[in-house]
């Protein structure tokens, strides 16, 4: 990996340890943290399992956003391993991805963006790698995330069927 790409990540964790460390929870985030009190299945599930998970070893705000910042550190790893696969420059490329101020924001406070981006590169790489499980995996995970993310499962129900790949379909028709 080159320097600047280094440093381009280097510079995004930061900026995500900065909103990490903010001492109170914003209002979207108080908002996320109040469905976990009252769960509804149509209003992103596996973001407020991720949430209640959390929520059994510490309340602390810092904690619960913690785990944004794993998974904004998965996607980048998984966009890193998918321009791999196409590019000649695949860290100059994770690094631009790990700076975007979307990402950057959604990777350092409670916002479902984070296991949906990640549930869209997974869902990406299966599909390059003509690998069932993770195309079936990633868009599950997309449409646990983000109600946008049924867009991914209806193209793996598609792609699926197509492909004869009966118990990944199973599970994606449950889902």
């Amino acid at each position: 990996m080159t320097r600047l790409a280094y440093g381009l990540v280097g510079a995004a964790f930061v900026m995500r340890l900065v909103l990490v460390l903010l001492p109170e929870l914003g209002r979207d985030e108080a908002a996320y943290l109040y469905w976990t009190h009252h769960p509804r299945p149509d209003y992103a599930p596996l973001f407020q399992l991720q949430i209640l998970l959390a929520r059994l070893i510490s309340d602390a705000p810092w904690f619960l956003r913690s785990t944004q910042v794993i998974l904004a550190g998965t996607s980048v790893w998984l966009f890193g391993q998918w321009l791999r696969e196409r590019a000649t420059v695949p860290c100059a490329g994770a690094a631009a991805i790990a700076t975007m101020p979307w990402l950057v924001f959604a990777g350092g406070v409670l916002h479902p963006e984070g296991l949906f981006v990640t549930g869209l590169l997974i869902f990406a790489l299966g599909l390059e790698r003509k690998s069932a499980w993770p195309v079936a995996a990633g868009a599950a995970v997309a449409a646990g995330a983000k109600l946008t993310g049924l867009v991914a499962l209806a193209v793996a129900l598609i792609w699926l069927a197509r492909r004869r790949a009966w118990a990944p379909l199973i599970l994606v028709a449950v889902v």
